[in-house]
């Protein structure tokens, strides 16, 4: 126990009752160990859950122009993404 509880690293989040920074997991569209450093996923790859692990490319055919949160969209009709 503790006086206070301490705030996760930007971009992560742990559950209730957790004790330690390592209970704090990257959020979805963010990269890193748990308890670390967290960083956005670049445009073209994605990361749809939370907890450690590297961001993912696009499929072929598909595409993420932004950083961060999101996922890959199909590419509209008459254009294309490889890979």
């Amino acid at each position: 126990g503790g006086v206070n509880c301490s705030v996760c690293p930007p971009a992560s989040s742990a559950p209730p009752g957790s004790m330690s920074v390592e209970n704090c997991s990257c959020d979805p569209g963010f990269s890193g160990p748990d308890g670390g450093v967290c960083v956005e996923c670049p445009p073209g790859q994605y990361k749809d859950w939370t907890g450690p692990g590297q961001c993912m490319s696009c499929e072929p055919g598909s595409y993420k122009s932004s950083v961060g949160p999101g996922s890959c969209t199909a590419c509209p009709l008459g254009m294309y993404s490889g890979p």
